[in-house]
Parts: C-alpha cells; sequence; structure tokens
C-alpha cells in the first residue's frame, strides 16, 4: 500500500503529471539569525559544560562578519535560481566523487516473489513500460501531501531512459526522458537485458508474451562458448574509480565508432535488466537479495544507470538505482506501482500462453 504522504492529489480533472512543477515555489532561503539559531540548537548537545556552551556562542559571534558576506552570496545566489543549493548537492554530494559509485551512491530493494527467472524478467519490463508510459503520457498522478498542495514530479523524469556518464573531474548526467508534449516517442524504447557477461537490446513495446519468448532465447544465447578474445565486459568498468572509467569509456569511442553506438543504446535505455545465476535463499532475509543486487556478476550490471532490474535465477528479483538525480521515494513509488501491476494482474496471461 502506498504511504498517505505519497498519494496523488485529489482533482476533478487531474492535472498532466508536469505541467505544474513550474508553479511549485522556490527553494526558500533561512534568514541568517534562524540558520545560527538552528546550529546552536544542533550543537549544544555536544557542550558538556558551561564553559563549552559560552565557547560555542563566542564562536558564532566570532564568525558574524564572514557569515553575513556568506549569508548576501547566498542571497545573490537564490535570486538568479530555484533551487540555491541543487547543483552544489550534485556537484560535490555525488558527481565529483572519484570513487566507486557502488554502494556509496547506489541505493538498492527487494521483491521475494517466487516465479521462474524468465516469468519474472518478462513481467518486470512489461510492467515497467506500462508504468513509463504513463509518465511520458503524464497521465501519472501528481503526489501531494493534500488535495490543495503538490510536489514538483521533476524527479520522476531520470528514472528512465537516464544514465551517469563518467568524465574525468566530474561526472554528467544524461537524460533521454521527454513527455509527449516535448515529443518524446514512445515506438522507440528499449531495455538492455545483461546475463554471463553479454548485453542485448530488447524491444520494450513488446507483449508480455514476446517479452517472455526473447527472454527465453537470451538465456540461450548467452552461454553458448565464445572464446576469450571476444570476450570483454565493459560493465565491470562502471564500478570502478570514476576518473578510470571515464578514460576507459574516451578510448573505447576512439577505437571504434560502433562503442559510440553501444553505449548510447545502454545510456537511452529506458532501464537495464540483469539475468543472475545465484539464488538467494528462502530464508526471508530480503537483505541477501538486497546485498545480491550490487555486487552479484558485476559483468552483467551498468551501475551508471539511474534503474537496474536484478532478477534471479530462483525467479526472486531486486533492483539498484543510482540515485544521485533523485530521492529515495521517488524510484520507490514507482517500483511500487510497477511490482503491484504485474504480481496478479499479468501472470495468468502469461502462463496461458
Amino acid at each position: 500500500m502506498i504511504p498517505a504522504r505519497f498519494r496523488p492529489t485529489s482533482a476533478s480533472t487531474p492535472p498532466l503529471t508536469f505541467s505544474l512543477d513550474a508553479s511549485v515555489p522556490k527553494l526558500p532561503l533561512p534568514s541568517l539569525e534562524d540558520t545560527l539559531s538552528r546550529y546552536r540548537t544542533l550543537a549544544l548537545p555536544f557542550c558538556n559544560s558551561q564553559a563549552e556552551v559560552a565557547q560555542l556562542d563566542e564562536s558564532i559571534r566570532a564568525s558574524l562578519v564572514e557569515l553575513q558576506v556568506a549569508q548576501s552570496m547566498l542571497a545573490k545566489r537564490h535570486a538568479s535560481t530555484d533551487n540555491y543549493v541543487d547543483e552544489w548537492w550534485k556537484k560535490k554530494g555525488y558527481l565529483e566523487d572519484r570513487s566507486a559509485i557502488v554502494p556509496q551512491e547506489s541505493s538498492s530493494g527487494d521483491w521475494s516473489c517466487h516465479w521462474s527467472q524468465t516469468e519474472r524478467a518478462a513481467l518486470t519490463m512489461f510492467a515497467a513500460a506500462k508504468v513509463h508510459a504513463t509518465l511520458v503520457n503524464e497521465t501519472y498522478p501528481v503526489l501531494g501531501p493534500s488535495s490543495n498542495v503538490h510536489w514538483s514530479m521533476h524527479q520522476f523524469r531520470p528514472v528512465f531512459e537516464a544514465c551517469r556518464i563518467p568524465k574525468l573531474g566530474c561526472d554528467e548526467h544524461f537524460v533521454n526522458f521527454r513527455t509527449k508534449r516535448e515529443h518524446g516517442d514512445l515506438s522507440k524504447r528499449h531495455f538492455i537485458v545483461g546475463v554471463n557477461g553479454r548485453l542485448y537490446k530488447v524491444n520494450a513495446n513488446l507483449s508480455l508474451a514476446e517479452l517472455a519468448l526473447m527472454v527465453q532465447e537470451i538465456e540461450r544465447d548467452a552461454f553458448k562458448p565464445f572464446s576469450d578474445a571476444e570476450f570483454h565486459s565493459v560493465g565491470y568498468l562502471t564500478g570502478c574509480d570514476r576518473d578510470f572509467w571515464a578514460k576507459t569509456r574516451s578510448q573505447l569511442i576512439a577505437t571504434d565508432s560502433k562503442n559510440m553506438a553501444v553505449l548510447h543504446a545502454i545510456e537511452t535505455a529506458l532501464a537495464f535488466v540483469t539475468l543472475d545465476p545465484s539464488s538467494p535463499g528462502d530464508d526471508g532475509l530480503n537483505s541477501v537479495i538486497t546485498a545480491l543486487s550490487f555486487p552479484s556478476d558485476a559483468a552483467s550490471r551498468w551501475f551508471d544507470k539511474s534503474t537496474q532490474f536484478v532478477v534471479f535465477k530462483n525467479g526472486k528479483s531486486g533492483h539498484s538505482m543510482e540515485h544521485s538525480v533523485f530521492v529515495g521515494f521517488v524510484p520507490f513509488v514507482l517500483l511500487l506501482r510497477a511490482s503491484s501491476s504485474s504480481l496478479d494482474t499479468y501472470r495468468v496471461k502469461l502462463i496461458r500462453f
């Protein structure tokens, strides 16, 4: 069940998903007095004596001139942007970090359904494609805490068709997502499926039965013998140091123009789906599934993708997110809808095929 604070706002004529974003008030800038009051309140528990409290108050007074200058700079930035901390948060908190993004800047979760791997993979893609379509067509409901208060839906854009791109010094985000009003084209969307170090492009507009057949074909093809000379799993590199991956990616593009086309297909994919060979146990410890959603079979992962679905051999599944472009509840709400829409509604159709 979706928590009340994440439920859609009520309206006689529902607004388009992203149509109200421009009307959301800009992030407020607290006054210096308010900031210092909050800082003092938070710092007080660390003072072990009245002398230390006096020292805290003196340090605040001694810094007033510098803080007033900083507040003035913040006020100028606040006047010229809707969210004065957004760029700093993304760059300093995430994109300039040169360490591996897994698990430091990723999140993961699990769905513990007991289906076959083929069933679960097909259902996951089918349901994700349906949710993605509601975003493109802007029929996904606008969320908010009450009927007359709504939140910006902007962070729902990079959940699908998005990828982090490694760059020297500071990564970039690539978002291919477009709404129908922005000339988004549902007819050309696709998934990338990874298994045994090999990657496959799958049409996201296939029927559920067609997706199941495609997964079966992929499973058969992925384990055919191949020589070491032709096996180079680039997926490993997405879990490496960011500058190393950036340099290697540039070398791949310079070596062969076909590599750029392959990278573009991965980066523009609706999502990345991994068919993992491991089988988490039935002990009820979903944390095991969550843990395996990160490191297991890294050759068949692409950690830069905003959304990765991981389907295990025994039909259990998990997901991992490169979440630097959205907060945790955004994929939670979308994946909850995708999961709930696929659990019971479509399984009979797949079995009867």
